[in-house]
């Protein structure tokens, strides 16, 4: 897995997160045991909803399509 060294979450922690919350624990008590943010949790709890599990992978942050290129008769 490739992900950057300041990440606060992985998938196997946001699968965590997910467990936690389907077993009643609250968001902000999620939140307060993995140092992140409220809207974080939210933020994979939305995701994991959009995708399943592949949702919960970590995305590339390179742009879908590539930056318009100069025409060739440039």
């Amino acid at each position: 897995m490739n992900r950057h060294r300041n990440a606060r979450t992985t998938p196997y922690s946001r699968a965590l997160i997910l467990q936690r919350h389907a077993a009643g624990v609250t968001v902000a008590t999620i939140a307060g045991a993995f140092g992140i943010s409220i809207r974080t949790v939210y933020k994979w709890l939305a995701r994991y909803r959009m995708g399943g599990d592949a949702g919960l992978d970590t995305a590339s942050r390179a742009p879908h399509r590539p930056p318009r290129r100069i025409g060739e008769w440039w």
